[in-house]
């Protein structure tokens, strides 16, 4: 009657006084009990609710306070009152019953009714008759004086009394069973232990209710002792769960092991007692005794025997799976009376002797061996392991399978799709997915040699018309794609072919449609009245149905639905919810399959306290929205998969914050949606506004001083006076600070040792994470580095030259720029201090003097200037080669102090080393050559972007660029070393510096680095081979780093290695721009 679930149930109620007394008098007056009894099966709190079965036949069903439903009706009008396995549990003879078999009870669980030759023993009673209500237990083998507790309640079909061995049919028609749907609406507890059986209950020996001698045969022969119904109400025998799925509960033993002494045994059962009291009855309440004693004896005592009983000497031959028979039948007491008049005489309990069955009206949690004694794992604890065990693997199978969605593309004659696919000899009429359309760009590119040979992650696309004419959006000009990456190309080839998708449903035929496919759209919206509703669209399309959506929300969220015509489409439905039912309608769409990244809901765009302000520079008071910039906590991120429309638009890291400025919003919306740490979405203006980003986080309140904070304030109201500033171009003005608070010492650092690489995404080779060209270059990428110079040889002349750079010299210029000699008056380089601007005019007049041509060249108003210093070639008059540092710096937050020792004072001093070195020995290059002091660099490379885009603009040929950007630290115990960047910048340049340095610095250890995005990567960007040079071989070590103790005269701080480094730009700018000395020197 309950093998499927309920058709329907209502809301249950709380069972007035009245009503519950009216229903125990009822139960007692039907089955004969004591009103004591009748207080134990019909309890305090007792709670109606009204269901239907699977074949919409009405009942009402009372439970308990704990929601275990103890009694039920079935059928229109009908009054009696069936008790369910809870009630019999707590009352096993509270029917008349009937063994069976163990195999016997998973079949009944599964819609069986039980036949004649499946009854093993019978009660002795002159009312078993048809219609009687009878419960069913397992059979105990080997055993004629226990049984298991009732599994199974039914209705008697034939005269019990009348039957003679070898008779056929029905023998109960079963309305409930253990493990049903009715049982599921409860706490699902185990069964408890075995009841020994008196003898005035056993039928005669001459009928088969008593144990035939083939008894433990017949377990072994389900079909023919048990019936199905195909069309009655207990269902076909092919939906009862197979045995070994649903296992009856273990009551007894296969085989009889030896006998245990009754005084040892005797003993257990004692201690189990005193385990009970411990564990579980010390902590019930009053109002949950008097218990009776069966009940009692079955709950309290037989689940808490010990799990493991160790053997003594006459046990040895023991099965070694067996559990040994202890209970009151081999005990000295024999009966279960003696045995609690036993315990109330030790006053562990106390015991109410009446007829027709004892009471225990309470424990004794204080009694001196309860105190003293010493718990153990016992069969509940068992029990109770592999029901958690159990329940794990049934909430795994019940889990619904995740549809599977794929998403396809197909070539398309009229956007020009198909004619990629032609020409390449791929197939014009499949189906693609998008690792599939990679593979065919990769086959389409390597067949025709297009791969760019600077960058093999560029494809030459202007050198191939049908790739050009496929990847040129409409209206766009040929030559801004001239060079794109290849997941470029890949996603403008997907974008002219036409969209598929096919979605799987487990049980349902797989549906393949045309189109783009939309996620589920959850949102609230507030309405007349201020009353909010949530609204759900384009559910259609994975196998969900409106009115049944409803129907489900409506029982969910206890609240109205309705069903219309989705507005706005000419085809639909759109469920309402009253209320902000988000998380409930999400929560439903996953129960029904609907992968996460599928629904569109604001719920799962939390909004995450990041301390950023943007501000806009425009003077424009209106402003249309055309991008989004985004930020995301870097260590969310950095393990996610990140998709190619997001790697190309990464801008950086900024205090801990992984930022990007994508202009594909889908891509943006589906990543966001993947990610535990939800970020931040800022709309950007539309046209060349600039925009600044301000960062701040929490910091030691000792660090904030008045001037800080006023200037701070004063940039505010500086950044919104209309008119104060030309956007210049697209670029970022950034005011940075670290997110940490930090004090002015040695040991404070703001990064760890472990520093992760400034890259969201380590793979694939470089250029990861760098945005694509600024614009194309209008030609292809020139052959850098020119042959003359790829393989440098040792020279005499040379090694003199790098050899005499000197330390003193760098030693005094530090001193100097980081006010260490109390000189300069330079408290702060950072680039809008004063002091950067104190510096550019320092560096200015030191270059001119070793002869360069020099230039303060301003790119962002409120930025200190670049400091570019040339050399004229004298052969080479159009060719560059360019070395380069930066000179700004960054401090502790809230410190006006920024020394920049290290970062990246180290770097402007070995450019002021090879200058004096220039002058020294009058060198004259065969090229161009440029050094150039670099400013912004710690706001995003922004003086660098400027003059690399300027270089490109008037198509300058510098033909290789080296940045030195940290060289001072000294890590403790390692050897001096060389970092070239891992991930930005020209292989081939690398490779030469290699090269260079083995020859001229055999002390430095050459390795890769992770540390990133210094200068050279603007001039990468840009096409231009580059590199840069870095203090160690692996991540950034040094603690000063982005601090305001970043000075000169510290632990660590090595000149040694700053020459070493220096040495190896220079000899690679000697090798590159081919050199002359004047005649005096010669």
């Amino acid at each position: 009657m309950f093998k499927k679930p309920l058709s329907s149930t209502k809301t249950s109620a709380p069972l007035r006084s009245s009503d519950r007394r009216k229903l125990k008098q009822r139960v007692v007056q039907a089955y004969g009990i004591s009103p004591e009894l009748g207080d134990l099966l019909v309890p305090e709190g007792l709670m109606s609710q009204k269901v239907a079965t699977y074949t919409n036949d009405p009942g009402v069903v009372y439970l308990s306070s704990e929601g275990d439903p103890l009694w039920f009706t079935v059928g229109k009008g009908a009054d009696d009152l069936i008790p369910t396995v809870y009630t019999l549990w707590k009352k096993f003879d509270l029917l008349p019953w009937i063994s069976t078999p163990a195999a016997v009870i998973p079949v009944l669980v599964g819609g069986a009714d039980l036949m004649i030759p499946g009854v093993v023993q019978v009660v002795s009673s002159p009312t078993v008759l048809p219609q009687q209500l009878v419960s069913i237990v397992q059979h105990t083998v080997g055993s004629t004086l226990t049984r298991g507790p009732p599994l199974a309640v039914g209705r008697l079909a034939v005269d019990l009394n009348t039957l003679k061995e070898g008779a056929k049919g029905k023998a109960v028609h079963v309305l409930h069973t253990w493990k049903d749907h009715l049982f599921d609406m409860g706490s699902k507890a185990d069964p408890p232990g075995e009841m020994e059986i008196k003898e005035d209950e056993l039928g005669g020996e001459d009928t088969p209710k008593s144990e035939p001698a083939g008894a433990d045969e017949r377990q072994e022969s389900v079909p023919d002792v048990v019936a199905t119904d195909p069309g009655g109400t207990n269902g076909a025998a092919s939906n009862a769960l197979p045995p070994d799925e649903l296992q009856a509960p273990a009551s007894a033993p296969k085989s009889k092991p030896p006998l245990r002494a009754s005084r040892q045994v005797s003993d257990m059962l004692r201690v189990a007692v005193l385990q009970a009291i411990e564990t579980k009855l010390a902590s019930l309440t009053s109002a949950s005794f008097p218990i009776p004693a069966s009940t009692f004896y079955s709950s309290y005592i037989l689940p808490f025997r010990p799990a493991v009983v160790h053997k003594s000497s006459s046990d040895e031959q023991s099965p070694p799976s067996s559990y040994p028979q202890i209970d009151v039948k081999h005990s000295s007491y024999k009966s279960l009376v003696a045995f609690f008049k036993f315990l109330d005489k030790q006053r562990i309990l106390s015991l109410k002797d009446i007829k027709p069955e004892p009471l225990v009206m309470s424990v004794s949690a204080t009694h001196p061996d309860v105190i003293a004694h010493r718990p153990y794992t016992s069969l509940r604890d068992v029990q109770i392991k592999e029901e958690k065990r159990e329940k794990r693997e049934e909430e795994e199978r019940s889990k619904v399978r995740e549809m599977e969605v794929k998403e396809s593309w197909k070539p398309h004659a009229a956007s020009g799709s198909a004619r990629f696919f032609t020409e390449g000899g791929f197939d014009s009429s499949a189906l693609y997915s998008y690792s599939d359309l990679k593979l065919a760009v990769n086959k389409y590119v390597d067949a025709r040699q297009l791969t760019n040979p600077r960058d093999r992650l560029y494809v030459n696309v202007g050198t191939d018309e049908v790739l050009l004419s496929t990847a040129c959006a409409k209206g766009e000009a040929p030559e801004n794609v001239e060079f794109l990456k290849r997941e470029d190309v890949v996603r403008r080839l997907s974008e002219k072919m036409q969209r598929w998708y096919e979605i799987q449903a487990e049980g349902k035929d797989p549906v393949l449609k045309k189109g783009q496919l939309k996620p589920i759209s959850v949102v609230v919206k507030v309405r007349q009245g201020r009353k909010a509703s949530t609204l759900v669209v384009g559910f259609e399309p994975f196998f969900l149905e409106g009115e049944e959506m409803a129907d489900e929300l409506r029982r969910i969220c206890a609240c109205a639905t309705s069903v219309s015509p989705a507005p706005g489409r000419a085809s639909g439905l759109e469920v309402l919810i009253q209320g902000k039912q988000i998380k409930a309608v999400t929560e439903f769409l996953l129960s029904r399959g609907v992968p996460k990244k599928w629904i569109e809901s604001p719920a799962g765009k939390k909004s995450v306290q990041i301390p950023v302000v943007l501000a806009s520079l425009s003077s424009s008071a209106t402003m249309t929205t055309t991008a989004v910039l985004f930020t995301v906590p870097y260590a969310g991120i950095v393990a996610q998969s990140i998709p190619s429309c997001l790697a190309d638009s990464f801008y950086g890291i900024f205090g801990q914050q992984a930022v990007f400025k994508p202009t594909d919003v889908v891509c943006v919306t589906r990543f966001v949606q993947g990610i535990d740490n939800p970020p931040v979405i800022v709309p950007l203006p539309a046209g060349d506004d600039q925009l600044v980003w301000i960062q701040e986080s929490a910091v030691d309140n000792a660090l904030r001083t008045t001037a800080y904070d006023a200037q701070v304030k004063d940039f505010f109201q500086w950044l919104h006076a209309d008119g104060t500033v030309v956007p210049p171009a697209t670029d970022y003005q950034t005011v940075l600070f670290t997110p940490e608070p930090c004090q002015l010492s040695p040991s404070c650092t703001t990064i760890p040792h472990s520093d992760p690489p400034s890259s969201p995404s380590q793979t694939p080779s470089p250029p990861t994470h760098s945005r694509r060209f600024s614009r194309a270059t209008g030609r292809p990428l020139r052959s850098h580095p020119p042959p003359s110079h790829t393989s440098p040889s040792r020279t005499t002349l040379s090694t003199t030259i790098v050899n005499g750079i000197s330390m003193d010299r760098m030693r005094k210029d530090i001193r100097y720029l980081t006010n260490e000699d109390g000189t300069s008056g330079i408290e702060s380089r950072n680039s809008f201090a004063n002091g950067s601007r104190v510096a550019a005019a320092w560096l200015k007049a030191q270059f001119e003097d070793t002869g360069a041509s020099c230039e303060l060249k301003p790119f962002l108003v409120g930025f200190a200037p670049n400091v570019v210093c040339k050399y004229a070639g004298t052969l080479d008059t159009e060719s560059i080669v360019l070395i380069s540092g930066h000179y700004d710096s960054r401090g502790s937050f809230g410190s006006s102090r920024a020394p920049g020792g290290n970062d990246d004072g180290s770097g402007t001093i070995s450019l002021l080393a090879i200058a004096h070195r220039i002058k020294e020995l009058g060198l004259k290059f065969h090229t161009n050559v440029e050094l150039v002091a670099f400013a912004g660099e710690e706001q995003g490379l922004l003086g660098s972007k400027a003059y690399a885009r300027e270089l490109r603009a008037r198509d300058a040929n510098v033909t290789l660029m080296i940045q030195a950007d940290m060289l001072a630290y000294h890590a403790p115990n390692e050897p001096p070393q060389l970092g070239l960047p891992e991930y930005i910048g020209t292989p081939e340049v690398a490779e030469l510096v290699t090269k260079v340095a083995a020859i001229y610095s055999p002390e430095l250890t050459v390795g890769y680095t992770a540390a990133c995005c210094s200068d050279h990567q603007s001039f990468h960007q840009q096409g231009y081979p580059a590199t840069q040079v870095f203090e160690r071989a692996g991540p950034i070590a040094d603690p000063m780093y982005h601090n305001s103790g970043d000075v000169s005269d510290r632990p660590g701080y090595d000149f040694n290695q700053v020459r070493y480094v220096s040495r190896v730009q220079f000899a690679t700018l000697l090798h590159a721009a081919g050199f002359e000395l004047s005649e005096a020197d010669d």
